[in-house]
């Protein structure tokens, strides 16, 4: 359950747009805030992004017809 949290807050927090600014927060702001909210140490998430290779705004599609969404996917 804290799993399936965890991802719905990244997902969350990677699509939040400013409606002042029109800014998307950054894939780093995203993870400290979310590390910080589940106490959890950000170097593991920021190692996962980067091997996952995504970046904010990403859709690849897969061969079993889903989809990976973000830098994160």
């Amino acid at each position: 359950m804290i799993r399936a949290g965890f991802l719905l807050t990244m997902f969350a927090l990677s699509t939040t747009v400013s409606s002042a600014a029109e800014q998307v927060l950054s894939t780093e702001h995203c993870i400290d805030l979310v590390s910080r909210q589940f106490e959890i140490d950000s170097l593991p998430i920021e190692l996962l992004a980067e091997l996952e290779g995504g970046w904010p705004g990403a859709i690849r599609q897969n061969d079993n017809g889903t989809e990976d969404l973000g830098p994160c996917k």
